[in-house]
């Protein structure tokens, strides 16, 4: 994992501040009340530098995280100093937890639906689950980079990102993280809704467009793919074909 390691050495993933922004942000994709939180038991799946754990902390939960990466594990210490190193593909069924949440995280990975599989495998009956998976729709503006990514230089790396976020907003690590990972996998929302179901989980909420932000409850139940909505689909092809429009629009086509 040396690119993941590599990537939380940079000075824009170090400078993230640990502030109200992250509370907020936290608040707005789990679309959970403030005081819901609080005696909470929260697993942060793939931690980073620890923002996640650290606002989850702020709002009174119990944290336990961890990542892949030696360096963001490091990280994360400094505001949990019981972080450790983990790879999510080992997890084995423990629901012990209110509240789980991987970011950005499940798309990175070898099999999807398998680390999918694992994170789900946390969240104790009632609890909620909150992931962010790449929106297959959204992700026109990183195939360039992806395809170049692996003739440039470290040098030509840096700088092609810097350029992206001089243009399109972000910083050197965000977009870093979006062309550098052997795995970038993307999906519809009605994808992983029905990962969500087959999995026992029910009441999804979608809290954002641009990614595939979804939270879910754990009903405790045997899986179950049926009485799916089929209005998803519909709502799929909606949204994919305004983003297209976009993005020829963006392109001046």
């Amino acid at each position: 994992m040396a690119g993941f390691d590599l990537e939380w050495t940079m000075k824009d993933a170090e400078s993230i501040k640990l502030n109200q922004d992250r509370i907020d942000e936290l608040l707005r994709f789990s679309g959970l009340p403030r005081d819901w939180f609080r005696g909470k038991k929260a697993l942060d799946i793939g931690c980073g530098v620890g923002r996640l754990t650290w606002a989850l902390q702020q709002l009174g939960a119990e944290v336990d995280s961890f990542d892949i990466s030696q360096v963001a594990v490091e990280r994360t210490k400094r505001v949990n100093p019981n972080a450790y190193i983990f790879d999510l593909m080992d997890l084995k069924e423990n629901r012990a937890y209110d509240f789980v949440v991987s970011w950005g995280v499940i798309h990175h990975t070898e099999n999807p639906r398998l680390a999918f599989t694992r994170v789900a495998s946390q969240v104790k009956a009632g609890g909620y689950l909150l992931v962010m998976i790449y929106h297959r729709g959204t992700q026109w503006r990183y195939e360039k980079g992806r395809k170049l990514w692996p003739d440039l230089s470290h040098e030509q790396r840096l700088a092609y990102c810097r350029q992206h976020a001089e243009r399109f907003g972000g910083n050197l690590q965000e977009w870093w993280d979006a062309f550098s990972p052997r795995y970038n996998w993307s999906f519809l929302p009605s994808e992983v809704v029905r990962w969500f179901a087959e999995e026992g989980f029910g009441s999804l909420v979608m809290t954002d467009r641009f990614s595939v932000n979804i939270r879910g409850t754990y009903g405790g139940h045997p899986r179950n793919t049926s009485g799916l909505p089929s209005f998803l689909l519909l709502r799929d092809l909606y949204w994919l074909s305004r983003l297209w429009v976009r993005h020829k629009l963006g392109r001046g086509e």
